[in-house]
């Protein structure tokens, strides 16, 4: 009775185990447990049934342990991945961050004769003292990992190559890192409005200068943030040097522009 009682409490756990790994990676090896089965109830067999069973269980707990080492290692080496992946993540962010601040710095020019240049172009970037880079990796960290679960989701599902890709630059873009960089979720950008009066120029938001500013001033306004990336464009390409000389050529450069207030620091 005690036999019997084992055996049928020994089958159940098979019956178990295979119906609870059919659909998992070791599928392959809990499928052969059927045949244990088999083997144990099947009294046409001649010889030690249960010396035969226990030696195949043991060379599948054998498999089994040699799968879940290549396993730990997979998921070393995921884990080594992840971390180079929040690692480029922050060098990224952190680079968007500096080049906006070369932005800013490259847009100066001599807008009045007394007093020195103007920067034309204005982020309300946070001061690089105010950025922790700890927080920063933390922020970027947690964006990863709610990616990587949505991303998930998604690929177990129905899905096509673009929706992966829409997905994983959501995550990952640039636009994305540099707001977790910085902690902030938009980025104000202000530029220089030039008024015949001196004491009426000042900056103003982006949005705002599109709708009330003249065509003119928007010309300056437009012309002087297509110079500034190219300013960028070429320091970071190495032409920096102030030596260096550089023509552009424009077709009807002064636009809607007749007054010389604004073509003076224009050309400026």
């Amino acid at each position: 009775k005690e036999y019997e009682k084992s055996e049928s409490k020994l089958i159940s756990q098979i019956h178990t185990v295979a119906a609870n790994y059919a659909t998992s990676s070791i599928a392959e090896v809990v499928s052969k447990l059927e045949s244990i089965v088999s083997m144990l109830t099947d009294s046409s067999i001649r010889g030690d049934r249960l010396f035969t069973a226990f030696g195949s269980i043991d060379a599948m707990i054998e498999s089994v342990e040699k799968m879940n080492r290549k396993f730990e290692t997979d998921l070393q080496d995921i884990e080594n991945e992840y971390r180079d992946l929040v690692e480029h993540c922050m060098i990224q962010a952190k680079r968007l961050y500096t080049d906006l601040l070369k932005i800013c710095n490259s847009s100066r020019a001599q807008i009045f004769e007394v007093g020195g240049q103007t920067q034309m172009v204005k982020m309300d970037l946070p001061d690089e003292k105010e950025i922790s880079e700890g927080a920063s990796r933390a922020a970027i960290e947690k964006e990863i990992d709610f990616g990587a679960n949505e991303l998930k989701t998604l690929l177990l599902s129905d899905h096509d190559d673009k929706a992966v890709k829409k997905k994983i630059k959501s995550v990952i873009g640039s636009e994305k890192l540099l707001h977790k960089f910085i902690g902030k979720d938009s980025i104000q950008v202000r530029v220089y409005k030039i008024d015949i009066n001196r004491e009426n120029s000042g900056y103003k938001k982006w949005e705002d200068a599109l709708t009330q500013n003249s065509g003119a001033e928007k010309f300056v306004v437009f012309f002087s943030v297509v110079l500034t990336l190219m300013n960028y464009t070429r320091s970071t390409a190495g032409f920096a040097d102030k030596s260096a000389k550089s023509v552009l050529i424009l077709d009807n450069p002064f636009g809607k522009i007749t007054s010389g207030h604004l073509l003076r620091p224009m050309f400026e």
